[in-house]
């Protein structure tokens, strides 16, 4: 009886941390957000799809985005951490899986996306096919970038203003870039 006890206990325990730490894309406001635990990532559009037959362009058409630094979904607040894969990226096909390098990928038609100072990081062909991007600010708390696809094909973005102390992983610099020291932000990780 005891060991019935004990496993039916370890299984509710095993289901209730698998449900907290299960990701959930969501809708809140504009923006899509995949929540994780108590953070939330700025999420595509669309979901990346496995494969797609034809051009996918980002359902991001407002001007201007501002992304909050918390979003409350069924009463539970997420502070957002990340602009994750692709999120305001298009796609195209390219061998009957998404291809972001691509002249025929439309991302989000936004000239200014606001991020919040909870944001860390910055993901994989985030702002990618982002043409009529033009400046961004980044915050202070954010460490890294994943590389130099994060600005892929975002022709008119010509300045970068920098908030933290030191330059993050990877960090891109655009025409004009604005850093607080030189010091601490030696030769970019990619330009544009």
């Amino acid at each position: 009886m005891k060991k019935r006890i004990c496993f039916i206990i370890t299984l509710f325990l095993l289901v209730m941390w698998t449900n907290a730490n299960a990701q959930t894309r969501v809708q809140i406001g504009d923006l899509y957000y995949e929540l994780s635990g108590a953070y939330a990532s700025v999420a595509s559009s669309r979901p990346i799809p496995i494969d797609c037959r034809s051009p996918q362009a980002s359902l991001y058409t407002k001007e201007t985005y501002i992304i909050p630094s918390v979003v409350t979904y069924n009463g539970m607040d997420y502070t957002v951490t990340e602009i994750g894969e692709a999120a305001f990226a298009g796609w195209a096909n390219m061998n009957a899986s998404p291809y972001f390098d691509s002249i025929y990928a439309i991302g989000s038609k936004a000239k200014k996306i606001v991020l919040p100072p909870t944001m860390k990081t910055i993901g994989k062909y985030a702002f990618a096919n982002c043409r009529d991007l033009t400046s961004l600010i980044i915050p202070e708390n954010v460490t890294s970038f994943f590389d130099g696809t994060v600005f892929l094909n975002c022709d008119l973005l010509r300045d970068v203003f920098y908030l933290p102390a030191t330059s993050p992983s990877n960090w891109y610099a655009a025409s004009n870039t604005y850093v607080p020291t030189l010091d601490s932000y030696n030769i970019p990780s990619y330009s544009g």
